[in-house]
């Protein structure tokens, strides 16, 4: 009677077996003079599962019509089966997403470890050259020569520039920047009214310290593809400009 109430299912034998073993120490009780009634056997069964049955346990007491030997034995199997699964399919996800993650570290790692180291020499590119001296060691803003000459004329400017240099450039290639101080044209058609200068002469400063002369001022038009027309007001007229 003793091994009959306290036969616990430890998952170490399937579930049918276990089931089938208590109903077999119930047979025995009852040769013995000891007979088990199968509600008893039945509650015997439900009492000694691990907690993982515990909410199947509970649906079972919430139940008017209580099951028999047979009936217990066929869901207990069932449940078991689900709760296997469910089990099996918990370790799978962590195995391999614990595995997915030390591969994708390792990886990284290995990546990182495998990875060309960069060096940087240090030199410059031929293109990349100081536009005020027109040396390859620096840059314009870093030029020594430029931070004298600025130094010694006694003024400071601080500007952002975008510069853009292509080596050949029709003459009649429109340059527009949205910062612009001052439009620049170099050919007079498409002006849609233009005032000359006469006596006093202005002149316009390159980048280069040329310098070009300025013959008039007024609004040019600029008819875009889409057929849209932009007038530049104040745009001078400088023909000896390369550019526009």
């Amino acid at each position: 009677m003793s091994e009959l109430t306290t036969k616990k299912f430890d998952w170490s034998q399937p579930i049918h077996e276990h089931v089938t073993g208590m109903a077999n120490i119930a047979a025995r009780l009852k040769s013995m003079g000891m007979e088990v009634n199968e509600s008893f056997l039945v509650q015997f069964i439900m009492n000694f599962f691990p907690p993982e049955f515990s909410q199947f346990q509970v649906n079972y007491n919430t139940l008017k019509d209580k099951w028999n030997f047979q009936e217990i034995k066929a869901m207990l199997v069932q449940e078991g089966g689900r709760l296997k699964k469910m089990k099996d399919h918990f370790i799978h996800l962590t195995t391999h997403g614990s595995a997915s993650f030390s591969k994708a570290k390792s990886g990284k790692k290995n990546k990182k470890d495998k990875a060309p180291m960069k060096v940087y020499k240090g030199n410059i590119q031929k293109d990349q050259k100081c536009f005020f001296c027109k040396k390859v060691d620096h840059f314009k803003k870093d030029c020594p020569k430029r931070k004298s000459w600025f130094k010694k004329k006694g003024t400071f400017h601080v500007s952002v520039n975008f510069e853009a240099n292509i080596i050949e450039v029709p003459n009649n290639t429109w340059w527009l920047d949205s910062r612009a101080i001052t439009h620049v044209s170099s050919i007079m058609q498409g002006f849609l009214s233009i005032q000359l200068i006469k006596g006093t002469e202005k002149y316009l400063c390159m980048g280069n310290k040329m310098k070009a002369l300025i013959e008039g001022i007024g609004t040019y038009r600029l008819i875009l593809d889409t057929g849209y027309c932009l007038n530049l007001e104040k745009c001078i007229y400088v023909p000896g400009c390369a550019r526009n």
